[in-house]
Formats: C-alpha cells, structure tokens, sequence
C-alpha cells in the first residue's frame, strides 16, 4: 500500500492516477468499467452528495443512460465494495443524489489536500519543502488516469490544477532555501505529463538549470518550443521566456524595462510632399484595430521612388496609436552587407530594455523573447529596405498589438494578410511643388516653365526631384534653366543626378545586382530598345526565345520595380515600360556589359520579329504582302515569339504604331538599311488603313535614305511606291505622281511581280483621279503581270479595283466578271481584301435589281466589319444598306443606315465615299419629295469634291443638282 503507511485505516481508495483500491488481504480492482467510473467520481468529493445527471455525465458521456442501468449500477458497485472490501452500505442515496460515505484519510485525495495546507501553513521552510514534496508523491499520474477524458469533469480538472500549484509552490520554496534538486524530480515528472503547461515547464528549466544540467534545460526549452509552435501555433509565454533567460544567466527582460519607450524612427521630412493617397492607405491599414496577428503593409516602388520617406512620415503620424515604441531597421537588402535577422532582434530587443547578456544566441530564441515582449505592448515596426520573406519572418510580431511596416523594392509575396501599397512617381504637380520646397517658392515662381520642364527631366522621381533640388539649393546664382540644358543635352542624365550621399545610379546598381544572370541580361539587352513600351513578343524576340520562356524575367524585372507592366484595356495584352531614368541606367548597361555583337543580334532578332508581325497582320487582311517587296516576304514559320497578338490588326496597330517609327529610325541609325526600309513599307497597309499620315511620312523619308545609302534599287522602288500611295489618299496628285514615276522605271525589266504591285497602284491612283481610261490599262496590265508571275493575293487586288472601276463606268458585265475572278481566288486575297470584293459584289446586285441579294451580301459585310474592326469596310457596308432601303422605299431605314456611313467616313477621312453617301441621301430625300434637304447634301458634296480635288465628282455632284433642279 504505497503512500499510505501512516493509515490505520483497513481500507483505502487512490483516485490521484488510475483508480486503485486496497483492502486487508491487498489491492483489488474492478473489471466493470462504469461500476469503476462510478466509485471514481463518487470518491472525489467522498462524504458528500453528488447529483445524479453529474453522476451519469461523468460515467456515460454525453450518450447517458436511463434511471434502470444507473440503479443496475449502483447495485454492482455496492456488491463489490460489500464483497471485496468489507464495506457495507457506505453508498447512499438522498433524493435524487448519490455519496460515498468512507472519511477523507481513506481517500488519497484527502491526503493531498491535507499535506498541501500544512505546507501552507508551515513557517520553517525547509519543513514546507518536505510537505510539498510528500503532497506530491501521493501522485501517481493524473487523476482518474484511464477512467476519465482531459476536461470532462470540473472537480478533475480543479485537482490537476492543485497538483500544478503545488508544484510551482515547491520550486519556488526548493529555490529559496538552495535546493533546486529537492523539487527537480517531481517538477520533471510533472513537466512531461503536461506538455503544454508552461508554468510547470518553465520551473523545471530553472531548476535543472539551477541544478547544473544545463544543456537538459535548453533541450526541454527548445522542445517545448517546437511543440508550441507545431501544435498550436503560438510562441512561448512571457514566463517561459524568462526562465530561458534565467537558464542564459541574465536578469529577466522584465527586470531592466526602460522607463521611455524606443523610438528608433529617423527624422521625418520636412518637405515631405503628396501622396496624400498612398499616406491615407498606409495610415488606415495600420491604425485600426485587427485579431489575430499584427497589422501588416508592405510598401514597393522602384528606387528613388520615395519608399522610406512615405514610411517614415507615416511612422511619425502614427506614434499616439503605438506609445509602447516605435522600432525601425534599415535592413540593408540590396547592399553588399545585408543586415542578418539577428542582429536586428539583438538592437531590437536591447531597446526594448533586455540586457545584452539575456539576448539569447539563436534567431528562434531571440524572436521568441521579442514576440513575448510585444505581446502585451503597442508598438510599431519599420523594416526599410527589405529584399525577401525569410530576412523579415523572423522580426514579425506574433500578437495583433503591433504594426510592421516593411519597404521594399521587389514586391513581396504577401504571406499573414500583408496589405500591399505599390508606389510610382509623383503627380507632375506633386513633382514641381517638391522642387519649389526644395529651392524655395520665390525662385521656382521665377522660372515656372524651366521647373516644369526639371521635373519632367527627372521623371518625377523623387530622388531625381531631391537631387537635382539639393544641386540647385547649392548654387542659387545659377538659373534653373542652366541644370534643365545640362540634363537634356546629357548622354547620360545618370551623370547629373548625384550629389553628396544621394545617387540615382547607385539605386539602380544595387537593384541591378539583386537580378538573378538572366534579368540582368533581359534588363541590359531591353536598355538598347529606343521603344517606349514594348509587349512580351518584344522581350521573347530579345532573348531568341518563346514568350512563355521569357516572360516570367520580364515579371522578375516587374517585381524589382525596375519594369513597369500594365494591361491594354481593349486586348487585355500585358505590355512593360521603363522609368526614362531606368531606361538610362540599362542602356548603360547594356553598352558596358553586352558584347557589340550580341547586341546587334538582339536588335536584329527584334526588328525582324517586328517585320514579321507587321507582315501577319497585312496578310491577315489582305492576304498577300501587296507593298512588300519580293524576296523580303515573311517566312511561312511562325517563328518563336508567337503572334505578338497580331490576329486583331487595328489593336496591334494601335499597340505598336509609335514602335514601328522608333524601329525603323535605330534601324537605319545601326546601318540596317534593308531592315530599315523593308520594316517602312511592311506598315503601308496599316498607315493607309489608319491614316497615319505623319508616322507613314516619317518612316518613309527614313527608309528612302536607307535605300539609297544602300543603292537598293528594289528598296527605292518599293518606299517610293508606298509614298504615292500616301500622296493619293492625301489627294495630292503631283506627288504622287512624281513618286511612281521615280518608282516604275526601276523595276522595269528587274522585278515583274513587283512592278505588277505597283501597277494596281498606279491605276488605283488614276481612278481616283478620275482618269479612268488610264486606270484600266494600268490594271489590265497589272493583271498580265501577276498572272504571269502567280502572286493570287495581288492578282485578287488588282481584279477587285478593276470590278470597282468597270461598276462605276456601268459595265456591269465586266465588273461582274472582275469581281467573280478576285471572289474565285478566296482567301488568297486575304479576309479584308475578300469582304471588299463583296461589299463590290453587293452594288452589282443593286445594280440589278437584286435587293434582297444585295442585303444579304451587305448584312454580312457590316458583320464583319463589326469583328474586324475596319471602319473602311463599315461604311462601305451601312452605304450599300441604305441603298438597298432607299431602292425599297424604306426611307427612315435608308437615313439611318446612310446616316451613320457619313458619320464614320468624316471620322476616317473618306472623302470620295462622303461624296458617294452625300449623293445617296440627297437620292433618298427626293423620294421623298424633300427637294431642299436633297439640295444641301449635293451642295455638300460639291464641296467635299473640291476639297479632294475630285473634278470628276464635282461634275456628277453637278450633274445630280442640275437634275433634282429640272425635276423638282
């Protein structure tokens, strides 16, 4: 009978681990699991009634039992005690209670309580150690072991936590009198039987720390540790941490807390200026109030771009809502030196108050007293400067008291809930009033326009801003216009934009460095590219590789802030730009760390790519490469770059037209003159289709120096051709005129196909001269040529302007026959080329009297413009609809349709089909009898023909209004 010797009791009950029962001839036990859950919850509270629903809790759960197998039970459990321990009719009922009547010494309960208040109440304290010791060895386990489930009874429940008090009382004693080792034994068994008790555990550190052993301290520490964080994500309590510190040989943290609390936050600006937006986001994240873990915003932008002054600003502005402290670390990121995590929690938790002599060594240990120490506190960290998640995980508070504040320039992937505010450059507004602060506002009103234009130079960047400020400040005899020259006539504005400590390049540098070898070479290599925007094609093409390679070091340069990516609101397409001051720092470093060779090759691989796509897109539409001269045609493969998102013609274009200017001058300035001229004429179609005139003429004049630098006859040719081409949808004819007659004679007896192009073109140009005989022998011959030489997507062109003349001479059959032949050729004239041959065939069809054909036939053509996009083909269709109405008497249809074509060729400059639609509606308006307004729209068209110099239409529009005279 174990623990119970000084008993003159003949039978005694142990509850304080398994139920155990000792009568005179030894111990007996219970095979009835419920009989020995009933004795168990009686003998807790032994002497006094406890309630039947407490009772049938306790022993069956929540399932219960009914009132037959409680009193089936209590009859067995009175049996037993009867038979095996001599004890008759000590289970008793009251009412609706139950009691077990044995006296408490006979209880092994009744004894620990007895033990635990004499310790209480003893003043020798080495007899208290004795006390508490013997309370604690009539423990065997927990109580009720195997009987009862964790927390299922509260009067369970209460006696485990007396048996932890008990035991923290005798650590505490053990260690005031100098006897750690007395207690150590119970407190370790103690310890292991309650592994998430953090009291108990962090007396059994300080005693076996005190006790000598340690390393056997630590290993627990470390243990629970990993337990607390695996299995409840939490971090070690306060006392815990202290008895860490305790086992370090240090005063507890607690023990040296600084009166004032930290404030570690550098200066804020004086002229801090804008971001009024970003300042409210960052503010409104962290003030408020959050449960769970701290408040979280992260803070990127390029360098320079003013990450640390918005961070520090906000800091100050919320010092009231943190008074515990406010912490703040540069962390260095991007430096030679990055700060380790350690060091910071070591200058952190020295502020914080804790002795250099408690820090503990390890991350772990140090983040864990620094968590501890912010659990209860309201403080506010700022980690500047930050490059990844594993550099600031560790300086994370665990408790939603605190705020963290992180900068950085690579966008962070937003672990715990981290808010994310993303900065660019100032408002140009922004930008001057940063300039006036810095050099003062009576200077910069003297000079508003040169100020402007600094800040324009500087790209509004506020490093750049205080920069070239500060150099501005230091030399106030200087006018601010002189610094603006310097910056624009530099080869590099880099070279202007340094002074003191600050350096616009030495930002980038270290961003630069932090690439992984692969963005570093995509970043230089995009440094030779003169475009201002470019899609991925662009970065595939540099790189000699697919877009899904390569676009995930275009995110990279995104993430490091030194790309900005944006998506195109109609294509949905992702297109990057640089920062000019960016663009500035990679061309450098392109010219100093790429080869020449390789970066020709790469603009090369670029400008070819361009030609290639810009040819898809002329093919798309037209089906052959009209303009395009032989020998320079787009390979059948589609090339490794993919299709750019060519298949929609107008929003590539749309996309890509500055970038087809910018190409064809590095072109030329890299002494790629047939890239040069090749990547000029490729564009014919979309510049005529866009009326873009001035990019058509700029590349032209460029293209046609190319040419001729080269002593390419073909390529003289060819831009000259592309030239008349845009003289004559300007209407002016001499040009254009002198253009083909420098074209022609080049390719006579040299290119047939070619000249069989530029033939259509002539005559095309003839007959909007109005010459029409003229334009007949030049498509007639046009037509021999290119049948000769097999180009079916030019032949299907030159038969459908030949249709289109023949329709307008009312030669019905042969602009039947013309039409028929271009339509036979299908899709080898190309979609667009298609539908204008059918939009043709739909006036044949009117022409005839076949009305509801011809609906048909435009009802298609409108649908396709509709997809297509072509405002050129919209018109001719919604003019062919209102014919066919106008024809049907279907006049309110008939203005709407036509309407609505004269609408959209005044957007798209069609004049000759303005003119068409004028004599249209003034036919539709005499139907009905409405003389005047049929008048004004002839009068109307006669104007339009003298402004495109159309004799031949002002003389029908004449013709019409001396008619509508005679008849009305």
């Amino acid at each position: 009978m174990d623990g119970y010797g000084d008993s003159v009791a003949t039978t005694y009950f142990g509850i304080l681990g398994p139920l155990r029962v000792w009568a005179g001839d030894g111990e007996h036990a219970i095979s009835r699991r419920n009989v020995a859950r009933l004795l168990g919850a009686l003998l807790l509270t032994p002497g006094r009634l406890v309630n039947r629903d407490s009772l049938v809790d306790q022993v069956w759960g929540p399932s219960g039992c009914d009132q037959r197998t409680l009193h089936t039970t209590i009859f067995r459990l009175r049996g037993w005690l009867e038979e095996r321990a001599g004890l008759a009719g000590v289970v008793t009922r009251v009412g609706h209670d139950y009691r077990i009547d044995v006296p408490p010494e006979q209880v092994d309960v009744g004894r620990f309580r007895d033990l635990a208040r004499r310790a209480r109440d003893e003043r020798d304290p080495d007899v208290r150690v004795e006390l508490l010791r013997s309370a604690l060895a009539v423990w065997r386990g927990p109580a009720l072991d195997g009987l009862v489930e964790h927390g299922a009874s509260a009067v369970v429940g209460e006696l485990d936590k007396a048996r932890a008090e008990c035991a923290c009382r005798l650590a505490e004693a053990a260690l005031e009198r100098g006897r750690p080792d007395a207690a150590l034994d119970p407190l370790e068994r103690l310890a292991d039987e309650l592994p998430f008790d953090e009291i108990v555990n962090a007396h059994a550190i300080t005693l076996l720390a005190r006790c000598g052993r340690r390393a056997e301290a630590r290993r627990r520490f470390a243990t629970l540790r990993r337990r607390l964080a695996d299995e409840l994500g939490v971090d070690p309590s306060p006392p815990l941490v202290e008895a860490y510190l305790g086992l370090l040989g240090a005063p507890a943290p607690t023990t040296v807390r600084n009166e004032a609390p930290p404030c570690l936050l550098p200066p804020d600006l004086p002229d801090f200026t804008g971001r009024g937006r970003d300042l409210a986001l960052v503010v409104g994240a962290l003030a408020g109030e959050a449960a769970g873990s701290a408040r979280m915003i992260a803070i990127s932008g390029m360098p320079g771009v003013g990450k640390t002054a918005l961070a520090v600003h906000a800091a100050h502005r919320l010092t009231e809502r943190f008074p515990d402290g406010q912490l703040f670390a540069d962390l260095h990121a991007h430096g030679p030196h990055p700060a380790h995590p350690a060091q910071v929690l070591a200058r952190f938790l020295r502020a914080l108050g804790v002795h250099p002599t408690a820090i503990p060594e390890g991350v772990d240990e140090r983040t864990e007293v620094f968590r501890t120490l912010l659990s209860e506190r309201r403080v506010l960290v700022v980690l500047d400067n930050a490059a990844a998640l594993d550099q600031i995980r560790p300086l994370l508070p665990g408790q939603a008291t605190s705020a963290v504040m992180v900068t950085t320039r690579a966008r962070l992937a937003e672990p715990y809930g981290m808010r994310h505010v993303a900065l660019d450059v100032l408002e140009r507004s922004e930008a001057i009033e940063l300039l006036e602060r810095i050099i003062g506002c009576a200077r910069a009103g003297g000079e508003p326009r040169a100020v402007a234009g600094l800040a324009d130079l500087c790209g509004r960047l506020p490093l750049a801003l205080r920069i070239a400020g500060a150099r501005m400040a230091m030399r106030p005899h200087q006018p601010v216009a002189s610094l603006v020259r310097r910056l624009a006539d530099a080869a590099n504005p880099l070279d202007q934009l340094a002074v003191g400590a600050l350096d616009v390049r030495a930002g980038l540098e270290l961003s630069y460095a932090g690439l992984a070898p692969t963005a570093r070479r995509l970043f230089r290599l995009l440094g030779l590219l003169d475009m201002h925007d470019f899609a991925g094609w662009t970065v595939a093409a540099l790189l000699d590789g697919s877009p899904a390679e390569t676009e995930e070091l275009a995110e990279c340069l995104v993430d490091a802030h030194l790309l900005t990516a944006f998506r195109v609101a109609d294509t949905g397409e992702i297109r990057y730009r640089f920062h000019d001051l960016v663009r500035a720092f990679a061309s450098e470093c392109a010219y100093r760390d790429e080869p020449e060779t390789e970066r020709r090759q790469a603009l090369r691989r670029v400008f070819d790519r361009l030609k290639d796509l810009i040819e898809r897109v002329h093919e798309s539409a037209w089906g052959s490469d009209f303009v395009v001269a032989r020998g320079h045609r787009r390979s059948p493969a589609a090339g490794p770059a993919g299709d750019g998102g060519s298949s929609v013609p107008h929003r590539w274009f749309h996309a890509e037209r500055a970038n087809i200017v910018t190409a064809v001058r590095q072109a030329a300035n890299l002494g790629m003159h047939r890239t040069c001229w090749t990547l000029a004429i490729g564009a014919t179609f979309l510049y005529e289709s866009h009326h873009a005139y001035d990019e058509w003429r700029q590349t032209h004049q460029v293209a046609l120096s190319a040419a001729a630098a080269e002593g390419d006859d073909l390529g003289v040719a060819a831009v000259n051709g592309s030239l008349a081409l845009m003289h004559a949808d300007m209407h002016q004819w001499g040009q254009a005129e002198m253009a083909l007659e420098a074209s022609v004679p080049l390719l006579e007896s040299r290119d047939e196909e070619t000249l069989g192009r530029i033939l259509v073109l002539a005559g095309w140009i003839d007959y909007k001269r109005g010459r029409f005989r003229e334009a007949l022998f030049h498509y007639q011959r046009a037509i021999a040529i290119l049948q000769r030489s097999g180009s079916r997507g030019a032949l299907a062109m030159a038969l459908r302007c030949a249709a289109q003349l023949h329709l307008d001479l009312g030669e019905l059959d042969l602009a039947e026959q013309a039409v028929e032949r271009a339509l036979a050729l299908g899709e080898a004239g190309g979609h667009y080329s298609r539908l204008r041959a059918l939009a043709i065939f739909g006036e044949l069809r009117v022409a005839g009297d076949r009305l509801a054909d011809a609906q048909s036939v435009f009802g298609e053509v409108l649908d396709a413009a509709h997809q297509t996009g072509s405002p050129r083909l919209q018109v001719h269709a919604l003019y062919g609809l209102g014919i066919v109405c106008s024809r049907k008497g279907a006049y309110d249809n008939a203005e709407s349709y036509l309407r609505a074509a004269l609408t959209q060729a005044r957007q798209d400059l069609q004049q000759d089909y303005q003119v068409r639609i004028l004599l249209a509606l003034a036919d539709s308006r005499q139907g009905q009898r409405r003389y005047d307004e049929a008048a004004d729209c002839l009068h109307r068209a006669v104007a339009v023909s003298r402004r495109m110099r159309a004799p031949h239409w002002e003389a029908r529009v004449i013709r019409a209004l001396c008619d509508l005279r005679a008849g009305s």
